[in-house]
């Protein structure tokens, strides 16, 4: 016979039943699909956050360079050589501003190369443009033009600015009337001044909620608006 001792012994040696595998696989399974979604949960979270500061970031940048340019806005009296030979195109300044688009001249130009034949004047522009991958939202252009010359629209390089925009509304403060206008035009309404401000409205796409947008709103004090730069 089998003696108790080693019948004991021959007991607490036995492995785990099924049912005990069977419930430590299930426990183990719960455990790991709750790490999953946790997991899963922050790195929505993160994506969410990440693609919120991007247009956040886009936005500050963009803003903030049309901040730049429209505050060193300036204005000749009248055409001018500015020392060009006699007989060669005369130099125009203008400032033509509708709801969505801007023109102007601007002193914010940055000479990127020593010695290179440039000054710190330039023709800039603003637009919207729809977005080539055919998204519902539009691209931010801009525009610059090295030289000033008797077309103020034309020529220079177009760039897009910023991705995902919405919707651009641009206001202009007119000093003497003490009201913001919805255009400016130097050509022909205003005559040769400039507006005081310029009121930027700004709509990016919100990642995370499609009905709603992301808006960005300041103003652009212009420092020459008084009087015109006469040579």
């Amino acid at each position: 016979m089998i003696s108790s001792r080693i019948l004991q012994k021959f007991k607490s040696s036995r492995g785990f039943t099924l049912i005990e595998v069977l419930v430590a696989v299930g426990l183990i399974s719960v455990i790991m699909v709750l790490i999953w979604q946790a997991t899963g949960q922050t790195l929505k979270a993160k994506q969410r956050i990440e693609k919120r500061n991007e247009v956040y970031h886009n936005a500050r940048v963009s803003v903030d360079k049309m901040v730049q340019d429209i505050s060193m806005a300036f204005l000749l009296s009248g055409p001018s050589q500015l020392g060009q030979r006699q007989g060669s195109p005369q130099l125009k300044t203008v400032f033509k501003g509708e709801e969505d688009s801007l023109f102007f001249d601007s002193l914010s130009h940055l000479r990127l190369f020593q010695e290179s034949k440039e000054s710190d004047s330039a023709e800039v522009g603003y637009k919207l443009e729809n977005d080539p991958d055919g998204r519902d939202t539009k691209m931010l252009m801009r525009r610059e033009s090295k030289w000033i010359d008797d077309k103020p629209e034309e020529g220079g390089v177009w760039f897009p600015l910023s991705y995902g925009v919405k919707n651009l509304k641009l206001e202009y403060y007119d000093a003497k009337k003490g009201e913001w206008q919805s255009s400016w035009n130097t050509d022909s309404d205003t005559g040769p001044k400039l507006p005081r401000a310029v009121k930027i409205k700004i709509a990016f796409e919100n990642p995370d909620n499609k009905d709603e947008d992301v808006m960005i709103t300041t103003v652009a004090w212009i420092e020459m608006y008084k009087n015109a730069i006469d040579f």
